[in-house]
């Protein structure tokens, strides 16, 4: 598995850093303090930069898996 990051990461940086936008989704999450619960506020539907790799780059996500799971939720 760690070979094929490497290798991933390798494309990814002799590729020139290729990145993407995806339409999602997205809420903010904020915990309930003194509860276990947590609440969502719905922030619209948008663009959300994404890697175009296999795994997550640059501290983006793969567009691979924001196409498949367009809901994104950020923490407060």
């Amino acid at each position: 598995m760690a070979l094929v990051y490497v290798v991933d990461y390798a494309q990814f940086l002799l590729r020139g850093h290729p990145q993407g936008q995806v339409n999602v989704t997205r809420y903010m999450t904020a915990h309930l303090k003194g509860t276990y619960k947590t609440e969502y506020f719905y922030e619209g539907s948008g663009p959300v930069p994404c890697s175009a790799s296999l795994f997550p780059q640059d501290g983006l996500s793969p567009c691979w898996y924001l196409r498949r799971h367009p809901l994104y939720a950020e923490k407060a």
